[in-house]
């Protein structure tokens, strides 16, 4: 369970976030309004059983840093339990005006989830366990209470959802069910927002982006109880070495989590010779000690036709392969594989059996980058380690670029040789400063057409 005081400091914040500024709420009111629902569903679930216990007032009082009686509390939040006004039988105000003022933000698919407004649901909802269970008495009357507090929240939830996200099939409403915890999805957003930052991979970009918002509408058509294509998550990455592959697998497994696809949400790289003994036996050990260790993430596998290259005898590139194939389909709930490796040769790897075409059938291409795109790169190393370069010397540094692209090979490692030539620019500074007796700190930070 999700720690209470974490849920109650982002509620504040959220409260914060749509007050003032010629709003509904002035500064405090909302903060104020949200305290005063909480500790209204605190009481009336509380005494619901006829009985306010010392152990459930110092609940509600320690909460907020009040000093109530049981006088007070009745005076001023007991309604008759059993009429229609009772307010547990309807959503609070602090959540109906977050909702509202969620909706006025934009809309894309990524919004359809209202982030803010869930994370007030759930601590509502944490706090009324935290009332019922203060005591040794856990009556069913009190989770009873509870869960219908919920359910009135999630709907209003979910009809603020549907205004922004059109369904065609229609939604029921009759049925009890627990909507799942997704307030990661504003954590994923920022996700994305990281790779779109990235230099360069247009076309990688649109491919996650496309493949999120599928998993998103695939997340609440889920929730909704609708029929779901059988889907597969594992990828394959095709590109030369140093156009992002580990970084974008590291970004998906993480976008994974957010969707509650895997639980950890973590990455384990390997290659070849982390997969492969040299006898028999040897290699299915080796590979499910390493899916044991990538449970709940991404098994990222670079250069994954390495493992089909050696037909030999004596090469146990093919049980690896058979070995993953197998974990794959036993664990397929809580792991996610992605291969990658050269275009060519990894269409070769998936070909070499039936059931790997059958399991990765989601393409994501990674092109080389451009001279122009290296050049932003170089640039971006110099401010991330706090270096100053001239216009006159970055010339330079583009001629070079350009030339390392217009002569570069097969094996480029494209951003790879960046940060080499990087190193050895910095590594041409460090023995210039050194040969006149050091310097000041500009000095220490500058690169000059002599490093490049």
């Amino acid at each position: 369970m999700e720690d209470f005081n974490y849920l109650l400091e982002q509620s504040y914040k959220i409260c914060e976030k749509y007050e003032g500024n010629g709003k509904e709420y002035k500064t405090g009111e909302l903060v104020s309004q949200f305290k005063d629902d909480m500790t209204n569903m605190a009481y009336l679930i509380a005494a619901v059983d006829g009985i306010l216990d010392r152990q459930e007032l110092y609940t509600i009082n320690n909460t907020f840093d009040r000093i109530y009686t049981e006088e007070v509390l009745k005076e001023t939040y007991w309604q008759d339990f059993n009429s229609e006004d009772c307010f547990l039988r309807k959503a609070p105000k602090s959540l109906m005006y977050i909702i509202k003022e969620e909706k006025k933000l934009d809309n894309n698919s990524l919004n359809v989830f209202l982030k803010e407004s869930r994370l007030l649901y759930k601590t509502f909802k944490q706090y009324g366990y935290i009332v019922i269970t203060s005591n040794s008495m856990r009556l069913k009357i009190q989770i009873n209470a509870l869960e219908e507090f919920a359910r009135e929240m999630i709907k209003e939830i979910l009809n603020a959802e549907e205004d922004i996200f059109t369904e065609e099939e229609e939604v029921s409403k009759e049925s009890d069910f627990e909507v799942a915890d997704i307030e990661q999805i504003g954590d994923m957003k920022n996700i994305l927002k990281e790779i779109d930052s990235m230099i360069g991979l247009d076309g990688v970009k649109k491919e996650i982006n496309n493949l999120v918002n599928l998993l998103v509408i695939r997340k609440l058509r889920e929730e909704r109880g609708f029929k779901q294509p059988i889907m597969s998550n594992h990828l394959v990455f095709t590109g030369n070495p140093g156009t992002g592959k580990t970084t974008i697998a590291r970004k998906m497994a993480e976008i994974y989590k957010c969707l509650g696809i895997l639980e950890k949400g973590h990455l384990v790289e390997t290659d070849r010779a982390g997969m492969v003994a040299g006898y028999m036996g040897q290699t299915a050990e080796k590979v499910t000690a390493l899916a044991d260790k990538a449970m709940g993430g991404i098994l990222f596998i670079d250069e994954a036709y390495t493992l089909s290259n050696y037909k030999s005898e004596g090469d146990f590139g093919q049980e690896a392969i058979d070995t993953l194939l197998k974990i794959m389909e036993d664990r397929r709930e809580n792991l996610v594989v992605i291969v990658a490796g050269y275009p060519k040769p990894m269409e070769e790897f998936l070909d070499s059996n039936p059931g790997l075409r059958s399991r990765f059938n989601k393409y994501i291409r990674f092109e080389d980058y451009t001279a122009g795109q290296l050049f932003e790169i170089f640039k971006m190393m110099c401010r991330e380690q706090d270096y100053k370069i001239s216009e006159k010397t970055l010339e330079l540094v583009l001629l070079k670029l350009g030339r390392m692209v217009a002569n570069s090979g097969e094996n480029f490692a494209n951003a790879r040789e960046v940060r080499n030539y990087f190193e050895q620019v910095i590594s041409r500074q460090a023995n210039r400063i050194m040969s006149i007796g050091g310097g000041d700190v500009d000095t220490l930070v500058t690169i000059t057409e002599e490093d490049v």
